[in-house]
């Protein structure tokens, strides 16, 4: 079994190699516990409510958000203010259906401006949120869309420009859930909070107090934001408790920076049926899954023939995340189909025009880090890309590392449109790379051509979604005619 890392040998070597992890471009975890209480792993797994649905009309759906500040308790004995959306920390799960109009208007009771996004969605530009939908204190955005968009899980998080990662590390996020027809015949587990489960990724750093500490800038030699306390959901350590059936776990990274390695600690695979963008083309075994800030994956765990009384831990490499313990038998469902959804496949030839982009970093006079795309950090009032709607263009994404120049790894995110992977360093997409994507995770040196789906018209960004990194200026703007 996989332990806690929260133990003094382990924080004696990982100092000792900080500076080892920081050149390699590895990130060290710090150790300090601040006289918090350990982790101990029996807190239940909290399962966001699903957001209620104010019209009763057919193809028609209402919701209402509210942005807030709140008392949280991560330890016990310890209450900090914290941000959520209709309560103090996270929000609820929005889920709608293909084919339907949905409304949602958003209050901000904060006492600072805020934007929401809802990442992933396809949607015309003015009903995406983000930076220029800005959200006065006292005020409300209304917003209304259409969902054309096949199954897949989604997210909403603030945008505001310059403080989209803090106030994301104060709690502002939730899960956004379409679902269609078609999958709905698929047979794969879709009962919310009993077989088909939420799991909101983060990770924080605490003071004394049982407060999140946030630090405002970038620091280079950890390339972003880190913590060592894993949260699921807002709890540090939970329990999700199953029964011996297939379950699907909706994991989202929504985490400041840090990028995961996700595994079952007793080393066995699980099936991933899906990516940011919906379902993938065919289920794909997997035994570890790499996942980058603002990326989802869907993926199924198997517990048919385990056990009552199977206990295992969902985890990464530096943290346990959650332990999954089988408590109850349950009726299983059908075999996970062989082919999950029928995704067209882009003609690179029929691509209107190459646009290539280049991911890189400076420092300036005074020491604040730019990060910058083709050597421009973010200007609201410039255009830096033009498309046609309902066309198609390759996007050539570039990582290069320079000598001398402090990198990172970092995910790319389109709004408004989605993608297929084309090319990963000359090489054809992975598996699980070959449905839609709205995120694209690029490692130093990391060149992907991605060929670009444009059916919405308006402004839309393109940046990089830790979103550190996107407050200091790695976010472009494209123009969609």
């Amino acid at each position: 079994m996989f332990k806690p890392i929260r133990n003094s040998l382990v924080a004696l070597c990982t100092i000792a190699a900080a500076t080892l992890l920081s050149a390699c471009g590895a990130q060290p975890v710090a150790y300090d516990d601040a006289g918090l209480d350990a982790e101990e792993f029996t807190k239940a797994l909290p399962v966001p409510p699903l957001l209620k649905d104010t019209d009763p009309r057919p193809k028609q759906a209402a919701f209402e958000l509210t942005a807030q500040s709140g008392p949280s308790q991560f330890f016990k004995g310890k209450s900090t203010r914290t941000f959520g959306y209709n309560g103090p920390y996270l929000g609820p799960t929005i889920k709608v259906t293909k084919g339907e109009t949905v409304k949602i208007k958003v209050n901000n009771e904060l006492t600072e401006p805020t934007t929401i996004m809802w990442q992933g969605l396809i949607a015309r530009s003015g009903a995406l949120g983000a930076a220029r939908e800005l959200i006065a204190p006292g005020s409300s955005w209304t917003t209304s869309f259409a969902i054309r968009q096949e199954a897949a899980t989604l997210w909403y998080r603030p945008d505001p420009l310059g403080r989209a990662g803090e106030q994301l590390y104060a709690g502002l996020a939730g899960a956004f859930l379409v679902e269609d027809p078609d999958a709905d015949k698929l047979g794969l587990p879709q009962n919310y909070g009993r077989n088909d489960f939420p799991i909101i990724i983060q990770d924080r750093k605490f003071n004394r107090d049982g407060k999140p500490e946030y630090k405002s800038s970038v620091v280079f030699s950890r390339n972003g934001i880190f913590g060592d306390r894993a949260l699921i959901n807002g709890v540090i350590a939970p329990v999700l408790e199953v029964q011996n059936i297939k379950t699907r776990l909706r994991l989202i990274n929504a985490s400041n920076t840090r990028v995961y390695n996700v595994a079952l600690s007793d080393g066995t695979r699980f099936t991933q049926i899906g990516g940011g963008g919906g379902l993938l083309p065919s289920a794909v075994e997997m035994k570890s899954l790499e996942l980058a800030p603002g990326e989802r994956a869907d993926i199924i765990i198997d517990f048919s023939n385990r056990d009552v009384g199977t206990e295992l831990f969902l985890e990464d490499p530096e943290f346990s995340l959650v332990k999954i313990a089988v408590t109850a038998k349950g009726k299983d469902g059908p075999a996970i189909p062989k082919r999950l959804a029928t995704i067209p496949r882009l003609d690179p030839r029929r691509a209107a025009k190459t646009v290539k982009f280049e991911l890189s970093s400076a420092v300036a006079a005074a020491g604040e880090p730019s990060l910058m795309i083709n050597g421009q950090s973010f200007d609201l009032e410039r255009i830096d890309a033009r498309a046609e709607a309902g066309t198609t263009e390759i996007w050539e994404i570039s990582n290069p590392v320079r000598r001398g120049e402090n990198f990172s790894s970092h995910p790319f995110h389109i709004q408004g449109a989605r993608f297929q992977v084309l090319k990963r360093n000359g090489r054809g997409a992975a598996a699980n790379e070959q449905g839609w994507k709205d995120t694209i995770f690029l490692h130093g040196d990391d060149t992907v051509r991605l060929i670009v789906d444009f059916t919405e018209r308006g402004l839309f960004a393109y940046h990089c979604n830790m979103l550190e990194h996107e407050d200091a200026g790695m976010m472009g703007q494209f123009r969609v005619d």
